[in-house]
Formats: C-alpha cells, structure tokens, sequence
C-alpha cells in the first residue's frame, strides 16, 4: 500500500462559527483602537503637564519680580513722601547757611578765642545768636568785623540785644534782627 497525498480530496476545515470570528475580530480592533487612544491620551497628559509646569515655573518669577517690584515701589513711595516733606521744610525754613558761615569767618578774623554759644533762626528769619570772647581785644577786633559792609549786607536788621562782662575776662554779646 502506497501512501500518498490526494490533491483533489478536500480537508474539512474546523467549524469555527463566524460569530466567533467577528467576535475576535472586533475585540482585536477594539483594543488596538484603545491603545492607541491610550497612547494619545497619555501623551496629551504629559504634554499638558509639562506645560502646566512651565506655567507654575513662570507665575512664581513673575511673582517673585512683582514682589520686589512692590518692595521698589514701597521704597519709591518713601523717598516720594520724604521728598515733599523736604521741599515743605525748605519752603518755611531760613535759609541759616550764609548767617553761620558770616559768624564763622568773622569769628576767624577777629580772633581765634571766640565761641557761639546760642544760635536760632525761625521760618521767618529772625535770628538771634550769642558770643563768648576771652580777651578785650578780641571783642574790639569782633565789633570791629561786624560793621564791615560784607557783615552787615546779609541782614535787615541786626541789633546788640544784650552785652554783658562776665567773670574773668569773658565778654558776652548777643545779637537779635531779620535776616534778608
């Protein structure tokens, strides 16, 4: 007996019911779809959360810079407020400047001994100052100074208030009058 292979016979094939088959078909189409649709979703989600980082990274420099834009800004105030307080001060103050450095100059030229010992200026320019000289002829060289015109030109009024001697050799004026 010869074995061989009958090409015309026809095999049976397993009866699998095409219910079966649609089945399969579907549920491998299902899940190829779904993960696909897992793959886009989690890349989407990490797409938005590194977005969502870089927008959490952003909003705190810009808060950071609005805070030390607030700290400027506070500091601008009070440099603001300090600024018109000087010029309200400057507006009602005397301007005591020219008046010191007279007393000092002359204070130089008449003598080295002499000493203010009082001086105060108001808003509206009147002054009143007192001196303290050692020596009789630093007083003589004082008075002397004082009625130069280059003294006298800085004032509208300027009168001896008071002259006292006091104790040993201490001569002691004080002057009083308006500033111009």
């Amino acid at each position: 007996m010869k074995k061989g292979i009958n090409l015309f016979r026809h095999r049976k094939k397993p009866s699998v019911s095409p219910i079966f088959i649609l089945i399969r078909n579907l549920s491998l189409i299902g899940a190829s779809l779904s993960f696909i649709a897992f793959i886009f979703i989690n890349s989407w989600l990490l797409n938005v959360s590194r977005i969502n980082v870089d927008l959490l990274h952003q909003k705190k420099v810009l808060l950071e810079d609005i805070l030390k834009q607030k700290d400027n800004e506070a500091k601008i105030n009070f440099f603001k407020v300090k600024l018109s307080q000087l010029e309200n001060f400057s507006k009602d103050n005397a301007d005591f400047k020219p008046l010191y450095f007279l007393l000092k100059d002359s204070f130089i030229e008449a003598s080295g001994s002499s000493t203010i010992d009082e001086l105060s200026i108001d808003n509206k320019k009147k002054f009143s100052f007192k001196i303290n000289l050692e020596k009789f002829e630093d007083f003589v060289a004082y008075v002397n100074t004082i009625t130069t015109p280059k003294y006298v030109q800085l004032f509208d009024e300027l009168n001896v208030s008071n002259f006292s001697y006091e104790g040993d050799k201490t001569y002691s004026l004080v002057f009083s009058g308006t500033l111009k």
